[in-house]
This record gives structure tokens, C-alpha cells and sequence, in this order.
């Protein structure tokens, strides 16, 4: 199992735990997640194709457990997506 998998896990275990923004950017980097830097903002916006939808996640403060529950919600989701497209692509044939 790799980090980002296993730091996920502890995530959906325990959300209030103290958790930084780059345990945020890894495990969307690891999932296929794009997660754009603020430029002038401060928040990092999260998304992805499979998904309707995104995910803002502060920056400088500290991150709130609701925030790392949408984020373990989010990758939950692009897994379900991924699962789902991989199952209709290959049933259907041109």
C-alpha cells in the first residue's frame, strides 16, 4: 500500500486530527485529483473530470474536519468514476 493510500485511510478515520495542506496535495496528486495553487487567493481549488463540482480548501489556515471529509468524499468519488468508466468502456465496441 502505498503512502498517499495509506494517509487517506487515516484520513477518513480521523478528520479532526491536525492534518497539514500537503497531506491534501499528495494524496489528490496520488489519485489524479488537479489541485490549482492560489495565485492570489487563499484557497486551493480541487477537481476533477469524473466529478460535477469543486472542492476549496484553505490555504494558510488551518484545515476543519468537514474539509477533509469533502476531500476523502472527492477521491472516494473519482474512484467510483474511475471504476464506472473502465467498466463502460469496455462493454461498448465500435
Amino acid at each position: 500500500m502505498s503512502r498517499s493510500v495509506k494517509r487517506l485511510a487515516a484520513m477518513k478515520r480521523w478528520p479532526n486530527r491536525d492534518w497539514a495542506v500537503e497531506d491534501v496535495v499528495d494524496v489528490c496528486r496520488a489519485h489524479g485529483i488537479r489541485c490549482l495553487t492560489p495565485a492570489r487567493g487563499e484557497h486551493y481549488v480541487l477537481s476533477h473530470h469524473l466529478v460535477d463540482g469543486l472542492l476549496t480548501v484553505p490555504a494558510k489556515r488551518p484545515l476543519k474536519p468537514f474539509h477533509i471529509m469533502l476531500l476523502v468524499e472527492l477521491v472516494e468519488a473519482v474512484i467510483e468514476g474511475k471504476k464506472w468508466y473502465a467498466a463502460t468502456k469496455s462493454s461498448f465496441s465500435f
